[in-house]
């Protein structure tokens, strides 16, 4: 029984490495494009300024020595880019930059630099997979109900389509989940000092993730508190463990103060509170990289100027849960389910502490981007911004699924919620995460749909993001087809998953023990 449960987990980890590899972006050509040019086509590496801008950071280090782009950089990087003082510079923090520097001189080594700097970011999606199961099985979930939650979290959402850019999003579910799992148990010093580089890792990442880490470091300060009762006198201290917090934190703190410092000159001033370069009248011309001046230079911005307006929140938030342009109603319904094994879990003494923290990070991730300046998330697939509260979702997903499998309207919902956002997913990804908003494409030249629509519309042109289909397949079959056919295999790896999962916790359930310990108390 064991070699067989073996021989199906290597199977299992073939075959979403199979699936995975035949997302990657690319296109034919010798040599292979997009490797030392820097084409922003639709359905490219580049086609999106947050990749392009990250990625022109990691060059001017790699290549350049500097934290500067030049002129060219800047161009590709635009409109991501920050003007200051005649210096371009990425206007997002430089921790994913600086994260793939090593994959980036490695896949130069290969002659390869864009595909491996990417395939950084599928390593640590796929990584994000594992741990969702882990952290399941840790939970109570079955062994493959575990990694039903993260083949769902990977290949039911848009976390799919964003593992093949260069973009912030599974490295701070990385850091989130790592970091709810730190939180956990007995509070010692080695935590406290994980949970300090883990917060301060995210921040360099992604400024917003000082607001995303916020619950769990509330709750992991509150951790720190334990009281003295003696015969008259209630007694309140607090751990000098916390020290650790500090320790974690400091080095990640200084490494940006010192970023800050090279770029804008100052510790504290972030080339976000800048501005990009149109905010302030100034663009790149298409025909060359002279710039188009309309005002004068920027000065440095007075205080710290924060994204969020409470007055958007209405409708951030119907961009984000309810409208077809964003909202996981549309893009990834499954992970909803979620929600009732979150809440589950809040009723099982032994897991509470976990649903607790986990609904306060996806409520304040959700509120957070509601009340975003832009909750679309520029030109994007599905709600990109919410990809970390997916992931807490899709451990749920895996509970509710352990306790309501034997339910056949619950398991007839699943299943074709599941396969509908497969489908959407996996469209997404052989196609273009550039989705504009409806406000964007009813006012195009020539408007394009504002749903995956255009996914489906660049299909029927037979144009594919797929580096494998490109390269490979294009000659045998069409766009659609090859989609069609990723789509099924995704699909056949999920019903397989979902069978086993659901013959694995017939068997459990059988056992005394476990019917005692985790299905009752839940």
């Amino acid at each position: 029984m064991k070699l067989l449960k073996a021989i199906s987990f290597i199977s299992f980890c073939i075959a979403i490495s199979v699936l995975l590899t035949l997302t990657i972006k690319g296109n034919e050509g010798n040599p292979l494009p997009f490797q030392n040019d820097h084409n922003t086509k639709v359905g490219g590496p580049f086609e999106a300024s947050n990749t392009t801008s990250r990625y022109a950071l990691t060059l001017a280090i790699a290549e350049n020595g500097s934290f500067f782009l030049n002129e060219d950089l800047a161009k590709f990087a635009s409109p991501d880019v920050v003007k200051y003082k005649d210096m371009y510079m990425s206007i997002f923090a430089p921790g994913v930059s600086f994260i793939v520097i090593p994959f980036y001189l490695f896949g130069k080594k290969l002659g390869l630099p864009q595909v491996v700097t990417f395939l950084s970011v599928t390593f640590f999606a796929l990584f994000n997979l594992f741990l969702i199961a882990w952290i399941s099985i840790k939970l109570g979930s079955g062994f493959w109900t575990g990694f039903l939650g993260g083949f769902i979290f990977l290949f039911g959402t848009n976390a799919l389509s964003y593992a093949q850019t260069l973009s912030q999003h599974h490295f701070t579910v990385t850091v989130a989940l790592l970091a709810i799992i730190t939180a956990m148990g007995k509070r010692t010093l080695i935590k406290n000092i994980w949970f300090g580089i883990l917060f301060g890792l995210g921040v360099l990442v992604d400024i917003p993730n000082v607001f995303l880490l916020a619950p769990i470091l509330i709750y992991i300060l509150y951790r720190q508190f334990y009281r003295e009762i003696s015969a008259e006198i209630i007694r309140v201290n607090m751990s000098l463990n916390f020290i650790g917090l500090i320790l974690g934190v400091l080095p990640f703190i200084a490494l940006f103060a010192w970023y800050n410092r090279a770029t804008t000159g100052s510790y504290t001033m972030l080339a976000q509170s800048i501005g990009r370069m149109e905010e302030h009248g100034e663009t790149f011309s298409q025909s060359d990289s002279v710039i188009l001046r309309e005002q004068k230079d920027v000065r440095a911005p007075k205080g710290i100027r924060l994204p969020f307006n409470p007055r958007k929140q209405l409708a951030g938030a119907y961009t984000l849960f309810i409208s077809d342009e964003r909202s996981w109603i549309y893009y990834s319904p499954v992970v909803l389910l979620g929600i009732f094994g979150l809440f589950k879990l809040l009723k099982n003494q032994k897991y509470r502490e976990f649903a607790a923290v986990s609904l306060s990070v996806i409520f304040l991730n959700g509120i957070m981007y509601s009340m975003f300046g832009d909750p679309w998330g520029g030109w994007a697939f599905g709600p990109r911004y919410l990809i970390p509260a997916g992931a807490l979702l899709s451990i749920g997903l895996s509970i509710i699924y352990t306790n309501w499998n034997r339910n056949i309207l619950f398991m007839l919902i699943f299943v074709i919620l599941a396969i509908y956002s497969l489908r959407i997913n996996t469209l997404g990804v052989t196609t273009t995460t550039m989705i504009p908003p409806k406000i964007e494409a009813i006012n195009l030249p020539k408007p394009i749909p504002y749903t995956y629509d255009y996914n489906f519309q660049l299909l029927n042109k037979n144009i594919s993001s797929s580096l494998i289909y490109n390269r490979f397949l294009s000659k045998k079959l069409t766009a659609t087809d090859y989609s069609y056919r990723l789509f099924i295999s995704v699909s056949s790896v999920f019903l397989l998953l979902t069978i086993a999962s659901y013959f694995e916790i017939k068997t459990l359930i059988k056992k005394s023990h476990y019917r005692k310990i985790y299905i009752n108390n839940i």
